[in-house]
């Protein structure tokens, strides 16, 4: 939410650094439905500019 991105343009950022998911998918982890994979969030936070412990704060 911060970075103004939409779930769509996250995905194609995702898809671009090579992690194939769909905006379902995306929207599951996001909810706590689903749990993102280690390469899914290598390319967050190359995308979001954040580290890996931003994910992990409640």
């Amino acid at each position: 939410m911060e970075k103004g991105l939409k779930n769509k343009e996250i995905v194609a950022q995702l898809q671009l650094h090579g992690v194939d998911i769909s905006t379902g998918t995306y929207s599951k982890i996001e909810t706590g439905r689903n749990n993102p994979s280690v390469d899914l969030l290598i390319a967050l936070t190359d995308i979001l500019s954040c580290s890996y412990d931003s994910f992990f704060q409640k």
